[in-house]
């Protein structure tokens, strides 16, 4: 009787630990598609702000702002079109893509 209620416990123990895990894990992904859907603002060069959904390429959000890199071979190999980013890192609008952020994006010329 004893061995038949531990393996009653034990099954009921891992019902819950697989449905936290479930729940936990949805959650997760909610959060990240909330993130990923959001709009973040890009600060351009030319001074020109813009709101762009985080997924969307650096191309279009240029456009829109009116500014224009200095592309070469638009595919991403040569590096003329080159951005820093916040001052930081860099980014090749011709086929780079917006990330999540919950603060505005800077760009400058190199």
């Amino acid at each position: 009787m004893r061995s038949i209620v531990s393996l009653l416990i034990i099954v009921l123990i891992s019902i819950i630990v697989k449905n936290e895990s479930f729940i936990f894990n949805s959650m997760l992904k909610l959060k990240s598609s909330r993130i990923s859907m959001a709009d973040v603002e890009i600060i351009f060069p030319n001074n020109k702000k813009v709101k762009v959904a985080s997924g969307s390429s650096f191309k279009d959000a240029a456009k829109k702002a009116g500014f224009s890199p200095n592309y070469g071979c638009e595919e991403g190999k040569c590096g003329s079109c080159e951005l820093k980013v916040n001052g930081k890192t860099k980014v090749r609008p011709c086929i780079g893509k917006v990330p999540a952020s919950a603060t505005p994006i800077k760009l400058d010329n190199l």
